[in-house]
């Protein structure tokens, strides 16, 4: 669903924060370990006070934005600038409504909402099945 039928080699590695949600204001954040144009090697960081639904949530939210990175839809540049769907913004650190408001944050908060309930339905699914076949 997020890279639309191609096929990318990713490595994510995973890793646990403490108090990111006290100290820097958010639940993760995603970082590109490879300097490349196309880059393929990444770290998912979470708080480790999340509950299960925060955890989730924070994990389909971070993973988007790798899809964004993979398929070149985001990319970073220098100075806050940001090249998303071949459109240059530049964003405001010092206003919040220019992290919220910007379309990779709306796009990754949407999708990371069906890529959440998508979970749910696949692991009730697998569930079932386990009791039938148990």
């Amino acid at each position: 669903t997020l890279f639309a039928g191609k096929r990318y080699k990713v490595e994510i590695l995973l890793s646990n924060r403490k108090n990111l949600k006290k100290n820097e204001g958010y639940c993760g954040y995603c970082e590109r370990l490879d300097g490349t144009r196309n880059p393929r090697k990444f770290r998912i960081a979470l708080d480790n006070n999340l509950n299960r639904q925060e955890t989730f949530e924070t994990l389909a939210h971070e993973t988007v934005h790798i899809a964004q990175y993979v398929t070149n839809t985001m990319v970073d540049r220098r100075n806050n600038e940001v090249i998303f769907n071949d459109r240059q913004y530049l964003l405001d650190t010092d206003d919040p409504a220019s992290y919220y408001f910007s379309p990779w944050e709306i796009d990754a908060y949407g999708r990371s909402i069906g890529l959440v309930v998508l979970w749910r339905i696949h692991s009730k699914d697998k569930a079932k099945k386990r009791k039938k076949s148990g």
